[in-house]
């Protein structure tokens, strides 16, 4: 956050525009730890989906949204516990992302 702050206003909206994030957006994902996405690594490995075949642009978004998640605690419990009533995919962000990902690979 400190690094945000000492950016002058037109450093930041070059960010934000380049990203493709809105502000708040940028603020939330400051303040997040370096390992916020590792989650979604997990899930891509769990569906059989190689990240680096994942278009850069793609990958970055599902990165965004899987950091901003809010269901963190219940995705690691249900990767690691693996419960036959898990609640996957539907608290997901990245659900329809990682579902069309998988078509793909299929064909």
């Amino acid at each position: 956050m400190a690094e945000l702050q000492a950016l002058g206003t037109v450093e930041l909206e070059r960010i934000v525009h380049d990203a493709g994030l809105t502000f708040s957006d940028l603020v939330d994902l400051a303040k997040q730890s370096g390992d916020a996405a590792a989650l979604l690594y997990r899930r891509l490995e769990e569906a059989g989906i190689d990240f680096k075949s994942i278009d850069p642009v793609v990958l970055r978004d599902m990165q965004r949204c899987c950091s901003l998640c809010d269901s963190k605690t219940q995705c690691a419990h249900e990767l690691e516990d693996k419960p036959k009533t898990a609640g996957w995919p539907e608290y997901c962000p990245n659900r329809q992302t990682i579902d069309a990902l998988s078509l793909m690979k299929c064909h």
